[in-house]
């Protein structure tokens, strides 16, 4: 089992978010690990599904580095409010990402991260 911790942001606050932003402190806290099948808690039930954005970014980085995908289960705990401009879905693509990169052994650098969330 994994957890990855990432900040909410203050990129999307207002004018310079294209060039100004920096953590704030509020997290959102994904703790993932191989399951037999896709388990997501600790979101809305609406959210409990394959569409949810973790197992998204989950699914887009394995398929970026030729790996097969394998259910997992997903928890989200997160203070980052959604709809406040403080990355709440910015937050969950990266845990999905880093958290493929955990559970398959893969380094990822800086620039693959932020290349693969953004293309996200």
């Amino acid at each position: 089992m994994i957890k990855i911790t990432v900040p909410a942001t203050s990129a999307n606050l207002g004018i310079g978010y294209d060039t100004l932003g920096m953590a704030v402190s509020l997290y959102a806290h994904i703790t993932m690990d191989r399951a037999d099948t896709l388990t997501i808690t600790g979101c809305p039930e609406k959210f409990r599904n394959a569409d949810n954005m973790v197992y998204q970014a989950f699914l887009y980085a394995l398929e970026a580095w030729g790996e097969k995908p394998f259910p997992v289960s997903i928890d989200i705990a997160t203070e980052v409010p959604v709809a406040r401009g403080l990355g709440s879905s910015s937050t969950l693509v990266v845990a999905g990402i880093m958290g493929a990169a955990a559970l398959t052994n893969h380094t990822v650098t800086r620039e693959e991260l932020v290349a693969l969330a953004t293309s996200l």
